[in-house]
């Protein structure tokens, strides 16, 4: 099994555990069972052998910041019944939606990097945003749903990650470029007529449609 840091920014990326197959990709799901405030297990669903798994997978945190670490062996169960989605979100603010179609590649391009200097251009002032220090690049926007609102919004973004081609893998072989698509959901704050600002990002329950 390979062991790390799972960051807490809702990027949803995948724990990769190792056995004789080769490495076998896991969303998180769930966390549940807090055994105390520093240990919990986390609920990922697997795909093992094209078959869907679930695992639960022990925890630590240090109580400083949003910090985990793998802490031991994970057990391993059935998956649970799969259901339909529910329906997209209804009705759509073009205006906004335009406005921060805009603004969000270039905000995307600065969380994908890291830069600090530039994420304080996007972010509403006193609320520090954390990138993803380069661990993957912006490709482009895929999905947004902007309700309709006053000035603050909880917006739903598809954002497509490229990801870094590993040596030997069958993207690279062919010179394409992996890529993962993601959905956040965002609070942002128009503070300038029609000019946003992020007030949060993280992960989402709601299911976004095409732009």
């Amino acid at each position: 099994m390979v062991r790390g840091p799972i960051s807490g920014d809702g990027a949803q990326s995948p724990v990769h555990y190792l056995d004789a197959a080769g490495l076998i990709p896991a969303w998180p799901r769930a966390l549940r069972g807090e055994m105390d405030p520093q240990h919990a297990v986390v609920t990922l669903l697997a795909l093992v052998n094209a078959q869907l798994m679930e695992l639960g997978v022990p925890v630590a945190a240090t109580g400083r910041g949003n910090g985990m670490v793998v802490s031991g062996d994970p057990a391993w169960r059935p998956a649970p019944p799969q259901i339909s989605l529910p329906a997209a979100p209804a009705g759509t603010d073009r205006v906004a939606q335009s406005q921060l179609m805009n603004e969000l590649p270039a905000f995307f391009q600065a969380y994908a990097s890291g830069d600090s200097a530039a994420l304080n251009r996007f972010g509403v002032r006193g609320v520090p945003v954390t990138g993803l220090g380069g661990a993957v690049a912006f490709d482009s926007i895929g999905a947004l749903h902007v309700p309709p609102g006053g000035p603050s919004r909880h917006i739903t973004v598809t954002v497509i990650w490229q990801l870094s081609e590993q040596p030997g893998s069958a993207t690279g072989n062919l010179g394409m470029t992996p890529k993962l698509a993601v959905t956040y959901g965002m609070s942002v704050v128009d503070l300038h007529a029609g000019k946003w600002y992020v007030k949060e990002i993280g992960a989402t329950t709601e299911t976004v449609g095409a732009r």
